[in-house]
Order: C-alpha cells, then structure tokens, then sequence
C-alpha cells in the first residue's frame, strides 16, 4: 500500500504586521487508485460523521465522475497535457462531520514515480465556502530551482484571507513526495513576500493516523484566534471582492 499518514508542522508568516506560528499538522496521503480498498479494509470510511470520511463531493468535478478522471480531465483543460501517471491526494479528511481543510494537493506523478507532472491545488475559504482550484504545471524543459521538484507561480485568483489582498501573485514550490514532504508558498506583491507558509511533513504508517483528537476542529479553532491576533495587531482588512471582474475560470495567469 502506497497511502500514508503525514504528521508535521506549517509554518505561517507574515511582514506586515510581523506575526508568526507553527502548528502540528496531520495529513492523509491518498493514492487515489487505493481508496476502495482503503474503504473496503476499513481504514478510510464514506459516512459523514466517521473518525476518518472520505467523501466525493469534498472534491473537484461532478461527484458522479471517477475524481481521478476529474482531475485528469482539469489539467489537461487548463494545459493541454493529460497526466498519464498515478494521482495521490494529499489532504486533511473530515473528521466527525467536520471537514476544516484550507488546501488539498493532488500530485499527479510521472508513469515511473520520479518526477511531479502537475499539481492541482484545491483552496477553500472559510466562513465563504468557497473553492478555487489551482492547476500547477512546470513549463517544458525547465528545471525548478533549489532542489524543488516543482516551482510554479500564477497570479492570486481566489480571496481566502480578509488580511490579504488580491495584488499578488503565489509562490508554490513542492519537493517530490517520500519519507518528508516540504510545500512552500509565497505570496508575492511589488514590495517582496508578504506572506510565507511553509509545509513540512514526515511520513507514518496510514494506521497512525487513528491516534489524536478530531483534527479539523482544532486547526479551525486555530485559525480564528490567529485571526483575532492579526487584527488586534492592526493588519489591514480587504473585504471579499465579489464585485471585481471575475478573472478567466479556464487558465492560470502565469507570472512572467
């Protein structure tokens, strides 16, 4: 079995105002091949309200079609390149009905496992329940910087923070997932970073992931005192745009 259990820290910061903290995260690798068996054995559950859920619908695409499909059918609408290898989700399952997960990856892998073809980032916000999906593919030929096996930057699409703005770009960059797991992104303006968040993750055997308290619910009780902490320290707020021009839902605008 090639799923797994990923334990770790993220790491978030940010320059103006300076604040910064370094949460333990838990995260489920999935092959997405082996959630029937994952199903079957008991180790992953469909129903709602189960310790580990994973459902469909939490998901890009109609739930009524395969997601591996899904995701397959989106990037190669978005590149013009259909992955051909194996597809894994890295992600935060609902736990106890409560699904709090700021962000899925799905890696899709070349056919022999040593090299990232795309990536599908899957952002959410909360309280808008909103999602946006984020197709992440290297250009031909280029090799990506600092050891990263992938290094991608496409303009910012999708509001998620009311403490950041829309006039930057993101910043991914994903080393080839193994024993660790590192995921960088920054959030770039004309003055440099102004936001940073670092992922690292180190695997376990699936079942270890049975152990601990209901992880959603804890990470989202997180995020609103962080949330109340930011604006005690003065950052400014940026409502949600709804009322700018909806950029193209088709294409990344990649940063030149």
């Amino acid at each position: 079995m090639r799923s797994a259990f990923y334990t770790g820290t993220v790491v978030h910061a940010r320059r103006h105002p300076a604040h910064a903290f370094e949460p333990r995260v838990r995260m489920y690798w999935l092959e997405l091949d082996e959630i029937p068996m994952l199903v079957r054995d008991g180790l992953v559950s469909t129903r709602r309200f189960a310790r580990r859920c994973f459902r469909r619908a939490d998901h890009p695409g109609d739930a009524a079609t395969p997601l591996d499909v899904a995701i397959r059918d989106l990037v190669e609408g978005r590149t013009g390149a259909r992955p051909c290898g194996p597809i894994a989700l890295l992600t935060q399952l609902r736990q106890l009905g409560v699904r709090f997960d700021p962000v899925s990856f799905f890696y899709c892998l070349s056919p022999s496992r040593d090299a990232i073809e795309a990536v599908v980032a899957d952002v959410s916000n909360t309280p808008w329940g909103e999602r946006h999906a984020y197709v992440l593919a290297p250009d031909a030929g280029a090799a990506a910087p600092g050891g990263a096996a992938l290094d991608v930057s496409v303009r910012k699409a999708f509001h998620v923070s009311p403490f950041l703005g829309m006039d930057v770009a993101h910043r991914f960059r994903l080393s080839l997932p193994g024993e660790t797991l590192d995921v960088a992104i920054d959030d770039v303006g004309s003055d440099g970073v102004r936001f940073a968040a670092r992922l690292r993750l180190a695997r376990r055997p699936f079942a270890e992931g049975r152990r601990g308290a209901c992880a959603p619910l804890a990470t989202l009780a997180g995020i609103y005192a962080r949330a109340l902490r930011i604006a005690l320290l003065g950052a400014p707020f940026h409502p949600h745009p709804r009322r700018l021009a909806a950029r193209p839902a088709d294409a990344e605008e990649p940063v030149s």
